[in-house]
Order: C-alpha cells, then sequence, then structure tokens
C-alpha cells in the first residue's frame, strides 16, 4: 500500500504537464485516499495483543512495498 502522498507524487510526477483541474482532482483522490488511511489506522488501533503505536502500524502497512 502507498501512502496517499507517494500516489499523489507518482502521479503527477509519472504524468507528465498537469492542467489546474487535474491537479485539484488528483489533490481530491489524495485527500480521500489519506482519510481512509486515517479510519484503517484507526480501525486496527487495537489487536488481541493490545494497542498498535502509529510508528508500528505504519511500519507494516506502509514500509513493506520498499
Amino acid at each position: 500500500m502507498k501512502t496517499a502522498v507517494e500516489w499523489f507524487a507518482n502521479r503527477i510526477s509519472h504524468g507528465g504537464l498537469v492542467s489546474k483541474k487535474q491537479f485539484d482532482e488528483l489533490l481530491e483522490q489524495a485527500k480521500e485516499m489519506e482519510k481512509e488511511q486515517i479510519e484503517d489506522a484507526w480501525d486496527s488501533a487495537y489487536t488481541a495483543e493490545g494497542f498498535f503505536n502509529a510508528e508500528q502500524y505504519y511500519n507494516e502497512t506502509f514500509k513493506q512495498e520498499q
């Protein structure tokens, strides 16, 4: 999984020049992705072992692809 920032940067850097309208649309998509990622983090915060800490959740969710 990519972070919303990584997804957005990838779209902009590999998509060439984009219009203001395209930029705004991509930005809105990235914001929605970020919102979903925050909701997923909140929903996943409690496990059978207790609470995840934020860094542990981030590393397990986003660092696996690198």
